[in-house]
């Protein structure tokens, strides 16, 4: 077992269950792709411990103040390790490529 997935495995009681999207909202892509060594992830914001995305939807300066951005980092983090975590594909060794691009939240 790697060392990356040692400390995911050992955080795993405490990341959120899958999200739980509100009735009637559907993704129109995969949080999680994975396409040979590569995982794509995508699509993950901040959730509550019952899978629920968490308050306040918006993007920071938008609606959205930097202290509430900076509070929704962790959970959001969270939310990805879960996500790559419950993949079914998912093995290691895995190659993640880091791309950011525009980020914002359930809104």
């Amino acid at each position: 077992m790697s060392i990356i997935e040692e400390r995911l495995q050992a955080r795993s009681p405490h990341l959120p269950p899958p999200i739980r999207l509100p009735p009637g909202v559907v993704f129109p892509f995969a949080l999680v792709r994975v396409i040979g060594r590569q995982a794509l992830i995508s699509g993950h914001g901040p959730q509550n411990h019952d899978g629920s995305l968490a308050e306040p939807p918006g993007k920071v300066g938008q609606g959205v103040s930097l202290e509430q951005g900076y509070h929704s980092a962790r959970p959001t983090a969270l939310s990805i390790a879960a996500g790559f975590l419950m993949h079914p594909a998912i093995t290691f060794p895995l190659v993640i490529p880091i791309t950011v691009g525009p980020l914002s939240s359930h809104r």
